[in-house]
């Protein structure tokens, strides 16, 4: 009796051990065809990424260096390109030419906030992340008013 209680402990975990193998099989088979399809699916992405970057003029992937942006807002303000590199603070109108360059750098050139904070009299990122905000806010309130007139 204890014999064949054995046999039938051992049959049942050999089938248990098979089922667990067979399922970790499908598993591993279904893992690997998810990881095949999206890896096709990258590929066909970059192809087409690609073609459109070859049959794209150069000239939209040339970005306008610092200097430019805060030349083109200082012609545009009446202020000079040290008051806006500057430490100045006053009078407010220079703060908003400020924040159009930090606005434009941050946008156009894909300038971090730190760097365009090193460039502009050392300041803090956080001045320049609020300086952006300003000048986004200033943005959507005239397209707003723009609207509704």
């Amino acid at each position: 009796m204890l014999l064949r209680e054995q046999i039938i402990l051992r049959k049942k975990e050999f089938l248990r051990k098979l089922e667990e193998n067979s399922l970790r099989s499908v598993r591993e088979r279904e893992e690997r065809e998810r990881i095949a399809y999206l890896e096709s699916h990258r590929r066909k992405k970059m192809n087409m990424f690609e073609d459109a970057l070859r049959r794209a003029p150069r000239e939209l992937f040339k970005r306008p260096q610092w200097r430019v942006i805060v030349a083109e807002v200082a012609k545009k303000t009446g202020f000079s390109m040290d008051e806006l590199l500057g430490r100045k603070r006053k009078p407010p109108a220079l703060n908003r030419a400020r924040h159009e360059c930090f606005y434009r750098l941050h946008l156009e050139v894909k300038m971090s906030t730190v760097e365009i904070a090193e460039r502009f009299g050392d300041r803090d990122h956080s001045t320049v992340i609020h300086g952006i905000q300003k000048h986004r806010n200033i943005l959507e309130n005239e397209k707003c008013t723009i609207k509704m007139s």
